[in-house]
């Protein structure tokens, strides 16, 4: 078996311009496995209180229990494991829990998040994903985009009703389809790619692809800077280009 891959990895989350707070949160796993990032809805309100629900829901549920005081936590399932299921599994926990709370508080009924989960193991990563947070797999300078969005834009183009090329700017890109958190339980998508040393993987919210190509964020993966200072340049650079919505990245890199 070969080994398990071995990461570096940093983030970096900013309120958008026109947000009177960020309702963005990401997880980065103490062993380097595990990353998360999710994007509470920003049409609805309380946005902020689920990405955060969701986040720890997926810790939780994928987590061992951290004695009082430890902020480091390691994950429970063995190598051999299917990460496919155990990542479906997790996202659903999390969109219980979401709905669990609601129950108990009516007035965060209408919060709900997007999420966007990888997880490394041997020789290979594991996404699963909810809503239009993104995941993307830098090799040798090219991106590869390894999710797609749940969107009411992306609907129509796979249902023949718009062309692809109009799906960036179609007003309904921002309309989604799946949530976590909604009436209904989400379909999670979930996808298995090889990773290889030297391979990086990119988790975001949409406030970063909604202002910057895959050329601009290509040109700052790939660079010699340290790799949290490459998360805060992508950040800044979404920021100038007008930053409109919450701005996250998780930046992976396999060593």
């Amino acid at each position: 078996m070969a080994p398990r891959a071995r990461a570096r990895s940093g983030g970096c989350s900013q309120a958008g311009s026109r947000r009177e707070q960020n309702e963005d949160r990401y997880l980065i796993g103490a062993d380097q496995r595990l990353f998360v990032v999710a994007d509470g809805v920003g049409g609805n309100r309380h946005g902020e209180v689920a990405s955060l629900l969701a986040v720890q829901a997926i810790q939780q549920s994928l987590a061992l229990d951290a004695s009082p005081g430890q902020s480091h936590w390691h994950l429970r399932w063995p190598r051999a494991t299917d990460g496919r299921e155990l990542l479906r599994g997790a996202i659903l926990d999390a969109h219980r829990a979401l709905r669990t709370t609601i129950q108990v508080h009516p007035e965060l009924d209408a919060m709900r998040t997007t999420v966007v989960v990888l997880m490394l193991g041997d020789d290979h990563a594991t996404v699963a994903h909810v809503g239009d947070s993104r995941a993307y797999r830098v090799r040798a300078e090219h991106l590869v985009r390894l999710t797609e969005d749940h969107s009411l834009a992306q609907l129509m183009y796979r249902s023949d009703v718009i062309p692809e090329a109009l799906v960036p700017v179609h007003p309904w890109r921002h309309v989604l389809t799946q949530t976590v958190g909604g009436e209904d339980e989400p379909s999670v998508e979930v996808t298995r790619v090889a990773a290889e040393a030297g391979d990086m993987f990119l988790l975001c919210s949409d406030g970063l692809t909604e202002m910057l190509s895959e050329e601009q964020i290509i040109s700052r993966v790939c660079c010699r800077e340290p790799i949290e200072d490459r998360c805060r340049n992508l950040v800044e650079a979404a920021q100038t280009e007008g930053g409109r919505d919450d701005i996250t990245v998780v930046l992976v890199a396999v060593e």
